[in-house]
């Protein structure tokens, strides 16, 4: 298990080429843990063999060994950008041929579709790198749906439990409080997950409109113009259902109610209407800021 709470606290959804994951001080064999992982009856990562795609394959290469590859293939670039772009063009439209009866003929799958090279690029890819594991994406998040529901968090973050793997390993350490809290700030399954969709929706446009060069690209725009489309109907859906809800009395119980009010898919106050319209709302001003509407 601490192999997986290390690849757990690394990039999402990536390979690791697991003679160059570490950790050779805390875990003696790598390749029996990942083996481990990877059992039918744990089922939290997978191994090399459902790695198909040529690109996730190259992006695991160095330069060197890119370099070393394309010569290999007679494939041209100078960049690891440029190399590993003429390999994919190579692989995705070379196909494979058979010689039946002395003749050389095209491959065809059972389906009758001409057979690309891309399985045996990837596979030569493969005998480069050694053995892969990549955690499977649906226990990593249950993890991530366990910190909103016990962390009350307000934002999507990959690296989710990070504080609190490290302080239960002792690498970070926090004076003792008692922590008194609603027990169910969630009304129903549903709501949760529409909850975390929003979190998550806000995460992708914050990266955009705020990456590290903090000005977004042409492509990125245009991804917020399709969170903002997405998101639209539901948000309009929101508003008219928090209007029809009975205004918050403040009486002595009125800061909690705001607070767990966070939570919900209505949970942002709207600061022009003061109508909760969600964590959608956050999202959808970042977009409006985004699109050039035409003058009427």
């Amino acid at each position: 298990m601490f192999l997986y709470v290390r690849l757990f606290l690394r990039k999402k959804s990536q390979w690791f080429r697991i003679d160059k994951i570490g950790y050779y001080s805390d875990i003696s064999n790598i390749s029996t843990a990942s083996s481990h992982l990877a059992l039918p009856e744990i089922a939290l990562a997978e191994h090399h063999a459902a790695l198909a795609d040529i690109d996730e394959a190259l992006s695991l290469l160095s330069l060197d060994e890119l370099k070393e590859f394309a010569k290999e293939s007679k494939c041209s670039g100078t960049t690891k950008a440029q190399i590993s772009a003429s390999l994919s063009h190579m692989a995705k439209t070379q196909t494979g041929l058979s010689k039946s009866n002395g003749q050389l003929t095209l491959d065809f799958t059972p389906k009758g579709v001409i057979e690309r090279r891309t399985g045996h690029y990837v596979n030569k890819i493969l005998e480069k790198t050694g053995p892969l594991i990549r955690l499977l994406p649906g226990p990593v998040a249950l993890f991530h749906r366990l910190h909103t529901v016990f962390f009350r968090s307000t934002n999507y973050d990959e690296k989710s439990l990070a504080t609190l793997i490290l302080a239960k390993i002792s690498r970070r350490n926090f004076p003792e409080y008692i922590v008194q809290r609603t027990s169910n700030i969630f009304h129903s399954r549903d709501e949760l997950l529409e909850y975390e969709r929003a979190i998550v929706y806000k995460k992708e446009v914050d990266d955009i409109l705020e990456g590290m060069s903090g000005v977004p690209t042409q492509q990125g725009l245009e991804r917020v113009k399709e969170v903002f489309e997405e998101i639209y109907p539901r948000w309009k859906s929101i508003v008219r259902i928090e209007r029809g809800k009975t205004p918050l009395i403040y009486d002595d119980d009125w800061r909690s109610l705001y607070y767990l009010g966070r939570y919900t898919p209505g949970s942002s106050i709207h600061r022009s209407s003061k109508d909760r319209m969600g964590i959608h709302t956050i999202s959808f001003q970042r977009c409006i800021r985004t699109i050039s509407f035409p003058r009427i």
